[in-house]
Order: C-alpha cells, then structure tokens, then sequence
C-alpha cells in the first residue's frame, strides 16, 4: 500500500515561509530590473557614442541619359546594392526619387586628413566585381556628424559637395528644409513651397541653411530662375511631408530638357533627412 505523507507547518512557520517567499520574490525583480536598465544603458551609449565614426548618406544625381546601374563604395569597400536610377539617396530615398522612404545613414571611419573616399563604379552584369570606375572624391567628414553627400553631373563633368544636416527637429505642425541645387547649367534658382518664395538666389552646387515650414495639405513645390517667374521644369504636389520631418529639397537633371527624357529632364526631389 502507498503511504503518502504530509508535511505540516505551525502558524508562525507559515508566516515565515510566506515572507520567505515575498523576499525572494521581490529580490529576483530588482536583480531582473537592475540587468535590464544595465542591458538599456549599454544600448543608448552604444547607439550614440560615434565610435570615431562619421555618418554619410550619399545623394546621386547623375543624369546620365540611360539609366546607368551603379554600385557605391565608401574607403574602397562597397557598401551599396546595384543603383538602377540616377537620382537615388543611399541609403535611404525620398519623393520624386529612387531608393525607399527611410533615413538611414552609412557609418564611415575618416581618414587621418578627416575625409573619406567616395567612388562609384559600375558592376559586371550580375556581379558585384568593377567593369568601369565612374567617379572618384575624396570628400571631409566629420566624427559625430550626419553628412549628406550630393553627386551631380556626368562623366568628367561629375562632381560632389558636402552638406552638414541639422538634426534639431521642429515643432509639431512643421517640417524642416535645407535647399540645394544639383543643376549644372540652371544659373541661381529659387524654391517655393505652396506658392511663397522660401529660398532665393542658389548657385549650382550651392545650398541654403535649413527652415521650419508649416505643414501643408498637398503643397506645391517649383523652382524658377532666380528673379523671374519662369519655372525650371515643371511643379510638383507633394502629399506625403512628414510631422517634425527633415528633408533636403533639391533640384536636379538640366535645365531646357523635354519632360520625355525621364532621366535628365529638371525635377523638385525631396530628400529624407531625418
């Protein structure tokens, strides 16, 4: 026959069993809570501790009349996939350009003169190995600091420059702008959005510090030859400008060419910043 036997405990044992039990369990929380706010405070110094590193999104505007499938390197290693347009930001993109709707950035480790070095190449079909070197710059960077990097004209003509981003966002109700010209034969142009004049007077390879703007509905953006009325290419809506958003808005391609050359015809792009 099966003898089960019990265990029997006094009421004060009880009582001593169960605060027993309400000390472990309340020292297993604070073990559990002291490894996690350790586990969090590793995560934020990692995430914003630069590590010597700069942060660059590289903007490429090269309006090539065909569509020329590029792959970028940074310090001669490669770091993107095959570009297949010639106004995608990497990594990232934007509106009224290639690549996607983030605002991501390439973590770059400068050299001792403080720069790195940007070239593009085009692959071997269905490789990553170089057939031809399209460009090559050595551009500043700066540890800490996010950086975009703006490519723009073709062939020997192809050049670079560099500018830093702001990251202090606006209040709500705004978005924040920077203007830049990546036109080589536009001449000054100015920008507006929803019909007011927001930037005036920017050079080809130039750019404007940025501006809070308030959020419109649809707001049409345009450029035009500086002091006049008359549009560079054609005005854009744009529906989908973000709350507390930054962005870079630019013009691009050549100025007078027809709208049916997709490529190189003059375009607003908006580039996501933050």
């Amino acid at each position: 026959m099966l003898v089960q036997s019990a265990l029997t405990f006094s009421s004060s044992e009880n009582e001593l069993l169960m605060y027993s039990k309400i000390f472990s369990g309340l020292l297993a929380a604070s073990c559990m809570l002291m490894l996690g706010c350790k586990k969090n405070e590793f995560r934020t110094n990692e995430y914003v501790t630069p590590n010597g590193k700069a942060f660059v999104k590289v903007a490429y505007f090269s309006p090539y009349f065909a569509a020329q499938q590029v792959q970028v390197y940074i310090n001669d290693e490669r770091v993107s996939n095959t570009i297949t347009t010639n106004h995608t930001p990497f990594p990232g993109g934007g509106y009224n350009t290639g690549g996607n709707s983030d605002n991501g950035y390439l973590s770059v480790q400068p050299d001792s003169k403080g720069t790195a070095n940007i070239m593009f190449a085009t692959p071997s079909t269905g490789t990553s190995i170089i057939a031809k070197e399209l460009f090559r710059v050595s551009v500043p960077v700066t540890t800490g600091k996010e950086q975009v990097v703006f490519i723009c004209d073709t062939a020997a003509n192809t050049a670079a420059f560099t500018v830093d981003v702001d990251t202090e966002r606006p209040d709500s109700g705004y978005a924040r702008f920077n203007f830049v010209n990546c036109i080589p034969n536009s001449g000054p142009i100015d920008f507006y959005y929803a019909d007011s004049l927001v930037a005036s007077n920017i050079p080809y390879k130039g750019s404007k510090a940025f501006v809070n703007l308030p959020l419109k509905a649809a707001p049409v953006l345009k450029m035009c030859q500086t002091g006049t009325t008359t549009i560079i290419g054609a005005a854009y809506t744009f529906t989908n400008i973000g709350n507390q958003k930054i962005y870079s808005m630019l013009g691009r391609g050549y100025a007078g060419i027809a709208s049916t050359d997709g490529q190189r015809t003059p375009k607003v792009s908006l580039v996501i910043v933050k």
